[in-house]
């Protein structure tokens, strides 16, 4: 039995939730330490500092500058005989609310940086940052060895510095400054990236309180619908949501049950009347759409929700992206950022005919399965296919599945940085007209086998209709079906094209963003 903490009562929930047997885990994964990237461990090392300052948005991408930077040998020579010289350089004053990190140098699972909420239960006490030095003199600082370039972006630029990153000096504890390695531009991305996963990830905090929302939810349900159950889908629990997305719910009732309410949109209706007497409950509207939905916002957590019914294929694609989380730490700050990126380049929002997120994570999965080498994730459907099967049944879904993860791991190091502006380059040049994405078969294949592999009331649809085949891993339907203008997938094109040139240019990201609204 699961027993739900004294606070629901504050929240409003019924006292006799206390005995409800909640089938949602805390998932492992998504409120573990997360590993420090090795970039972010070589900064801290070489400077002293034990924290990461929070970056503010306008240095998060270093503007350039007319000086190369040093690289990290350099920098080591030149502290070891030198005195620090006065540079323009950019003062970042930290946070007093800065994230604490531990300086060793992993990645393993016991070491990285902890939640950004004070009230996940990972959380540590916060740490000052150490008191800077009052010598005008710089002492020698021991730098680790600078790891050789394995991305196409830093080869770029080997041969000249043209283009390079501002210098940075942190200042955590002004005065007098003292002055640290410059960051080059792929490491400074790295950082940034990193910093926005923890900035913007979902807390332990946000997801206990929509399974106690959900738990509230399931007892009105059940009253209408004796045998259903209510499962928490998509980002929040496979690890991709931020702390401000939204909760989606699938409920499954018997097909005897769904028989006698003729379709699914009725049976949300029928469910609207007891959550409009709900007073926590607010804006309650059913969506007609291909997937019917019944829209909602809690008012004592701030959740929006989305309610469908039987939609069971969302229960199996979670399942599957959560399992991938867990074979590699760099998955889950990549899907995020690259979420942002999408949503900063006005190409992510599959109500307005663009890519929604799921299309969007299994395009970056499909890249880290085959677009680089060695592949930073395996194909779990083809390496378990009895764990990963749409004939499995539903209750058989285990969150907490064990694999053989030290086998599934990469012996690919490549960063956060290298990794995003690969996945960049990777559909920077990928013919949608000739290829379908297919994580399920580990690599794009042809559109047309794609299609053939469709139902026959659909084929001729997604012939003439679909811009971007991007195959759902269970159903095999095309998950980015929303899109069927030519102008948004010309706009797909050139958010690629023009991002992947700012980096190959070593340009802020800002330069290159369309829409500058605010996330959440």
């Amino acid at each position: 039995m699961c027993m739900m903490p004294p606070h629901h009562i504050m929240m409003g929930f019924p006292s006799n939730l206390c005995n409800y047997n909640c089938s949602v885990p805390m998932i492992p994964n998504m409120h573990m330490q997360p590993p420090m990237p090795p970039e972010v461990a070589r900064y801290l090392s070489s400077t002293g500092l034990n924290v990461l300052p929070t970056h503010p948005p306008q240095v998060m991408f270093p503007p350039q500058t007319t000086k190369p930077p040093l690289s990290s040998r350099q920098f080591a020579a030149k502290v070891s005989t030198d005195s620090p010289k006065p540079v323009d350089t950019a003062v970042l004053e930290t946070s007093t609310t800065s994230t604490a990190m531990p300086r060793s140098s992993p990645p393993s699972a016991s070491a990285g940086l902890v939640s950004n909420s004070s009230s996940s239960p990972s959380s540590c006490t916060q740490q000052a940052p150490p008191a800077l030095s009052t010598s005008t003199q710089t002492p020698p600082v021991a730098m680790p060895p600078a790891p050789a370039p394995s991305h196409p972006y830093h080869h770029n630029h080997r041969h000249h510095q043209q283009s390079t990153v501002q210098q940075l000096m942190w200042n955590p504890l002004p005065p007098p400054p003292t002055h640290y390695p410059v960051l080059g531009y792929m490491d400074s991305l790295s950082i940034a990236i990193w910093q926005f996963f923890l900035d913007t990830r979902q807390t332990s905090a946000k997801y206990a309180k929509k399974v106690h929302l959900r738990n509230a939810m399931h007892m009105m349900v059940s009253a209408v619908f004796e045998n259903s159950k209510l499962f928490i889908v998509g980002s929040s629990i496979n690890g991709f949501g931020f702390d401000q997305s939204d909760m989606d719910l699938c409920l499954t009732i018997t097909s005897e049950e769904l028989q006698n309410k003729y379709e699914t949109s009725v049976v949300l209706t029928q469910l609207m009347e007891p959550l409009r007497r709900c007073s926590f409950i607010r804006n309650c509207n059913l969506i007609r759409a291909k997937v019917p939905i019944l829209k909602f916002h809690d008012t004592l957590t701030g959740v929006d929700c989305d309610l469908n019914v039987n939609n069971v294929i969302g229960i199996y694609n979670t399942h599957l992206l959560a399992m991938y989380t867990r074979v590699d730490w760099r998955v889950r700050p990549l899907g995020l950022f690259v979420k942002h990126w999408a949503q900063k380049m006005d190409i992510h929002d599959g109500s307005r005919g663009r890519l929604s997120t799921y299309p969007l994570l299994l395009m970056l999965l499909q890249y880290l399965q085959c677009g680089c080498s060695p592949p930073i994730i395996p194909n779990l459907q083809a390496r378990f296919p009895k764990l990963f099967n749409y004939e499995r049944p539903v209750n058989e879904l285990d969150m907490r599945l064990e694999l053989p993860w030290a086998e599934l791991r990469s012996s690919n190091t490549a960063t956060l940085s290298e990794l995003f502006a690969g996945f960049i380059q990777y559909y920077n040049s990928f013919d949608f007209n000739q290829w379908a994405i297919s994580i399920k078969h580990g690599a794009p294949m042809p559109i047309n086998v794609a299609i053939r592999c469709l139902p026959p009331h659909e084929q001729a649809h997604t012939t003439t209709s679909f811009k971007i085949f991007v195959e759902e891993p269970f159903s095999q339907t095309n998950a980015a079906r929303s899109l069927y203008d030519d102008n948004v997938l010309s706009l797909i094109q050139q958010a690629f094209h023009r991002t992947d040139r700012a980096l190959r240019l070593q340009k802020p990201l800002e330069s290159v963003w369309v829409n500058t609204r605010s996330e959440g």
